[in-house]
């Protein structure tokens, strides 16, 4: 494990948005303290990075958020 989370599957390109990082780090904060927040659209894929302060912080994110459903999508979170 890393302290840098991978999520994928949260959004679709057309949600993506200028409040959207803001929001990722809402609810990221539950898990740990986030350093940073990136997103990366390609085509249809968004990819958003979440950087933790610590290892634990980046596992309890994974733990809590790999499997979740968003809305109807299932969110995929992995260490990069």
């Amino acid at each position: 494990p890393t302290t840098t989370v991978l999520l994928r599957n949260l959004v679709g390109a057309d949600e993506v948005d200028d409040e959207l990082e803001e929001e990722v780090r809402d609810e990221c904060t539950r898990y740990g303290d986030v350093k940073t927040v990136s997103i990366e659209v390609a085509g249809d894929d968004v990819a958003i990075r979440v950087v933790y302060a610590t290892v634990e912080d980046a596992k309890e994110a994974v733990a809590k958020l790999d499997r979740r459903y968003f809305g109807k999508r299932v969110i995929s979170a992995t260490f990069v």
